[in-house]
Order: C-alpha cells, then structure tokens, then sequence
C-alpha cells in the first residue's frame, strides 16, 4: 500500500457568472492518493485539482464580490446537514437533563436550534475563510 500526496498551487480558469470577468486563480490546495498492490484507488494530482476548482467557484469575484450559487449551497448544505446531527445530540442530551425541571420541554428545541444555527454559521464562515485565503486571482482580463 502507498499513499500519495500532492501539494502546491493549482492554476484554475475562472469566470464570474454574475459580471462575466474572466480570470486565472492560483489556488493553494493538496489531495492524497491511494495505491493498494499496484492498483490506484485514487489520484492526489486529481484531487488537488478538483479541490483547487471547487475553491475557486466558492470564491468572491474580484470585480463585483459575487460567490457561486451552487459552490455556496453546496457548502450551506453540509454545514447544515452536520448542524442537524449537533442539534439533535445536544436536545436529545438537554431533554434528558433537563426532563424533571423543564416537564413541558421547552427547552430541548430551543437549544437544539440554536446549536443547529451556530454550527451552520461557524462553518460556513470557516470554509469561506479559508477559501479567501487559499484562492488569489491572476491575470484578470477584462
């Protein structure tokens, strides 16, 4: 078994959807690969190409500031889907403490949804961090 990896800036074609400038982003990114009895299960160069696309579609424009729609509900969708399994952890263990001085359980949902908005909010606000950080645009033609 031999695992590979990739590291460094992939140069990726960009294209607002909103304005239409065009442009070329170096995005910093990796990916790791897997070769099991000479047999690749997965390509580092590819996955850090891949990586370094989305990162790029998720990025602000440098002219008008607009994200993607789809790279942006991609990233709301599994903040959300980790927010809902945290939500319902954290109710389920509020309501069974809680169950004898909260009898009409009240409580359990509004903690629950509060845990689902911040771990929703933190993660978006993560990932978006981190693309601005990873993706620098080059080249801008007009």
């Amino acid at each position: 078994m031999d695992i590979d990896a990739a590291l460094g800036e992939q140069y990726v074609d960009y294209r607002c959807s909103r304005c239409g400038m065009v442009a070329q982003a170096a995005v910093a990114g990796y990916g790791t690969g897997l070769v099991v009895n000479g047999v690749s299960l997965s390509n580092a160069q590819l996955e850090a190409e891949v990586g370094a696309a989305r990162a790029a579609r998720l990025a602000p424009c440098p002219r008008c500031g607009h994200r993607g729609r789809p790279a942006l509900l991609g990233v709301l969708l599994v903040g959300a889907t980790v927010g809902v399994v945290a939500a319902m952890a954290i109710g389920f263990t509020v309501a069974e403490l809680f169950h004898r001085s909260d009898p009409e359980g009240r409580l359990a949902p509004v903690v629950g949804t509060a845990t689902f908005v911040a771990v929703v909010a933190t993660m978006t606000a993560l990932k978006l961090r981190s693309v601005r950080r990873r993706v620098r645009f080059h080249r801008v033609m007009l």
